[in-house]
Formats: C-alpha cells, sequence, structure tokens
C-alpha cells in the first residue's frame, strides 16, 4: 500500500492593513521664540494618523482637547491678549478666550460639545479647583472639587486626581456637575 500523503494547510490569508482615519492634535516647545519678553513657546498643530499633512492650528497655546466629534478644539492660550481656556472650531469659523485667568488649563470636553471642565489654581490659596465652562453662553461655574488633571468620561462622568478632607488622595469619578 503506498504511503498517505499528509494534506498540506492553504495559507493563512494576511489581513489587509487598515488605514486609521482621524486627527492628532499636539502641543509643540519652540524653546527658541520669544513670547513677551520670554524665551520658549507653545504651539498647537495638527496630523493625520499617518504623520502626514502637518499644519499649525494655535500658535502660543498647549494642553489641547478635541470634543467627541473632532470638530472642536480647547486648548490653554498663552497668547499675550488672552490667556486661559480657549476653543475654536477645526476648519475656521469659531473660536474665542472662554476663561481669562492665567492659571486656567487642562480642558476636558463634556459628551455634549457644549460645556468644557478645566482646573485652575486662581484662588488665593493656590488650590488646584474644577470648574466647567459653557462655549455658547460663556457660564462659568466652579464645581466644588478640590482636584486637577480632569478628563470626561463618554456618559458625562468626570474622572481627576484629588483628595477628601479626610486627606485620602487618589484618582475619582464623579457625576458631570
Amino acid at each position: 500500500s503506498a504511503p498517505e500523503e499528509t494534506p498540506t494547510p492553504a495559507p493563512t490569508p494576511t489581513p489587509a492593513p487598515v488605514a486609521l482615519s482621524g486627527k492628532i492634535v499636539f502641543p509643540v516647545h519652540n524653546p527658541n521664540r520669544w513670547v513677551e519678553n520670554q524665551l520658549g513657546a507653545y504651539d498647537i498643530w495638527m496630523s493625520d494618523p499617518q504623520g502626514n499633512n502637518i499644519q499649525l492650528l494655535v500658535p502660543d497655546a498647549s494642553q489641547p482637547h478635541l470634543n467627541p466629534g473632532g470638530d472642536l478644539l480647547a486648548y490653554r492660550s498663552w497668547n499675550p491678549r488672552g490667556r486661559g481656556v480657549a476653543f475654536l472650531t477645526i476648519g475656521g469659523g469659531r473660536g474665542d478666550i472662554l476663561t481669562n485667568f492665567l492659571e486656567d488649563g487642562l480642558p476636558s470636553w463634556a459628551p455634549d460639545s457644549y460645556t468644557v471642565a478645566f482646573a485652575s489654581r486662581r484662588e488665593g490659596d493656590r488650590i488646584s479647583r474644577i470648574y466647567r465652562v459653557n462655549q455658547a453662553s460663556g457660564e462659568e461655574h466652579s464645581l466644588g472639587l478640590i482636584a486637577n488633571y480632569v478628563s470626561t468620561l463618554p456618559d458625562g462622568r468626570l474622572v481627576f486626581k484629588g483628595c477628601t478632607v479626610e486627606g485620602m488622595c487618589g484618582i475619582f469619578i464623579s457625576g458631570p456637575e
């Protein structure tokens, strides 16, 4: 009898590479540019995920955060004519300074794309607190949280670094307000 041949397995097809889409916004420090008699400045740039189509979005700005739809950018403005948290529509259109305190920063869009949570040390005691501002109306209020590094989850809840009045520190989650 003839020996049985072992069938050769069919080659496994290699999946085609998936092209990423979207945009990446990022700050770049320029150590050689002067802004108000100080050496060094940040600018916000944008590119596609492959690193192509790089373009300057905002000079004198850092801490960028895109809204869920990717068409609004909140950021920390270092512009001498308007410091604080600002926003702009990607591709032109609207944009404005939202807060007027140099200490305001680290913005995070809510899922509704109308409000931005941010941290600030604007109070006299210099302790970081979380605030929220509405980009359409300009209304702003403190959330009563002594915290920093706020991020907004897709359901609107906030994640932040903070401490309780008892002194327990860590990462916390709270409701949107």
